[in-house]
């Protein structure tokens, strides 16, 4: 018959047929990279691992980077807390110094002192500086005569016994919160004066005013007293110079009050 031969040509082995095939597919995909078109699995898997690495570089200088700023921001830290200790040790040494100094000028300062109190006991007992004072010329110029305290201190009492003061209904002494009081002192050839004088209210203004016109300061005046009635004023003074002519204002002063240079009478 005629179409058997045609029919044998057509029957062809499978196997060959196969490897036809995938030297087809191996010509087309080698004619597609001369030729330009898309890139094989092979180059786009060779162009992804390139990037990777790139990208891996591209980390590990960021990493660097933020190492070295960490150590320089290490290093400025340590250059600040150093810095800190040198001022905190610079303050604590002057701190030091200051002390030393302090303690220095008061033990300087005491020994003088001390010097100067042995000299002047020293010289309490010369037999020229041994010689009492006479106070009477103070008590003829005051009005009221005194007694001499340690250390030489004359002091003359003037008590109000003439005001009637009250607290809450209970009656002050005048021994206990009304006593003026004048004390004199020699200092080389003048005389330092001190006093607290206790005046009324309306006895401050002209006391006040003749001392001033005498030179006998104010160093204070207020109360001694809280609610008593009538209002009681104290006026503290002070004065350096003649004991007889600080003596004589200060009666002249007093006397503008009504304050008793009589000694007060016993019942």
């Amino acid at each position: 018959m005629g179409g058997g031969p045609a029919h044998e040509d057509q029957a062809v082995d499978p196997d060959l047929r196969s490897r036809d095939i995938g030297a087809d597919h191996r010509g087309h995909y080698s004619a597609g990279a001369d030729s330009g078109a898309a890139p094989t699995v092979s180059a786009t898997r060779n162009r992804s691992l390139v990037g990777t690495g790139v990208a891996q570089q591209d980390g590990t200088e960021d990493l660097r980077s933020g190492i070295e700023r960490q150590d320089e921001m290490k290093r400025d830290r340590a250059v600040v807390r150093q810095e800190s200790v040198q001022v905190f040790l610079a303050r604590r040494r002057r701190r030091i110094f200051l002390n030393v100094a302090a303690s220095v000028a008061t033990s300087l300062f005491v020994l003088v002192a001390c010097s100067a109190t042995h000299n002047q006991s020293g010289q309490s007992n010369n037999p020229q500086q041994a010689t009492a004072i006479d106070w009477t010329p103070v008590e003829q110029a005051l009005g009221k005569s005194g007694a001499v305290q340690p250390g030489d201190v004359y002091k003359v009492s003037l008590p109000r016994s003439d005001l009637q003061v009250t607290v809450g209904g209970v009656q002050v002494k005048a021994p206990l919160a009304l006593g003026s009081w004048v004390a004199f002192k020699k200092a080389g050839n003048m005389t330092m004066v001190m006093g607290d004088l206790v005046l009324t209210e309306d006895e401050v203004t002209p006391v006040l005013s003749k001392l001033q016109q005498c030179g006998v300061e104010q160093t204070a005046l207020h109360n001694h007293v809280l609610h008593e009635s009538p209002r009681v004023m104290y006026m503290h003074i002070s004065a350096m110079g003649d004991a007889v002519r600080i003596a004589k204002a200060i009666h002249d002063a007093l006397a503008l009050s009504k304050t008793p240079f009589a000694a007060p009478r016993c019942c």
